[in-house]
This record gives C-alpha cells, structure tokens and sequence, in this order.
C-alpha cells in the first residue's frame, strides 16, 4: 500500500517533509459496561474545570504512582522478612 493509497499526507506546504498527518483515533467501545462508561465520562468532562487537560491529568497520575512505589519500597524490606529462631 503507498502512502496516496491510504490518504495520507507526506509533506505538504503546511507540514515539515516526513510528517505523516494521522486521521483522528476512533474508539470502539464494546464492552457491557460502554453505555454506563460513556455516559459517565461525559458527565465527569463536563464538570471539570477548563483549567484541567489532559496533561495535568496525566501528571496528576504520574505523581499518584510515585508516591505508591516509593511507599511500597519502603515497606519492602520489612514485609516479606523470614523471622529466624534464635540458636
């Protein structure tokens, strides 16, 4: 398949020689809960504040699992410890 076949841009007066202009992602949802998910995070995007992106989120989540690693390796060394009996 060449690059016209599939109605790509390769290069054009707007875009840097290499670039590929991508279509848009279209997301299939066909779980049993896709109805209740859409509806759901239609309304959570409403109510948040047009401050919030999605890079923000994904920090916000970055920042979430730091803490929970650095958590969980500090508990490491005493969770898993093998009591000896003394001799």
């Amino acid at each position: 398949m060449t690059i016209a076949e599939t109605g790509r841009s390769f290069g054009s007066a707007r875009t840097p020689v290499g670039v590929f202009i991508f279509p848009a992602p279209i997301r299939i949802q066909a779980s049993i809960l896709a109805r209740g998910e859409r509806s759901l995070l239609d309304r959570l995007c409403g109510a948040l504040p047009d401050w919030v992106t999605p890079d923000s989120l994904t920090a916000i989540g970055f920042v979430g699992a730091v803490v929970t690693a650095a958590e969980q390796s500090a508990e490491a060394p005493h969770c898993c410890a093998i009591e000896r009996e003394p001799d």
